[in-house]
């Protein structure tokens, strides 16, 4: 009740209308809500475009870089098996 009254002492003193301060702060609480609703709409709108764009950029460069260790790693156990293959000395 405290907190009223702090809010319709000014009011009376300034010769405002309660019910003119009050429809005036609820139609600006009503644009300021359809004016966040737009941008959280608009943010809404074009997050998931750049979400799939940033994640599919990711997952390719997370594929490349594992088929590159693993083309690496075959590599090197193919020289291997060509080492022994054509040189019977080296299991000596």
């Amino acid at each position: 009740m405290d907190i009223l009254t702090m809010v319709i002492l000014p009011i009376h003193v300034h010769g405002i209308s309660f019910h003119l301060f009050m429809s005036s702060s609820i139609s600006f609480r009503k644009t300021l809500s359809f004016s966040l609703y737009r941008s959280f709409m608009s943010l809404v709108k074009f997050t998931p475009t750049y979400f799939i764009l940033f994640v599919t950029i990711v997952n390719d460069i997370v594929f490349l870089s594992s088929f590159s260790v693993s083309s690496l790693l075959e590599y090197r156990n193919s020289t291997d098996l060509c080492e022994l293959t054509l040189y019977p000395a080296t299991l000596l």
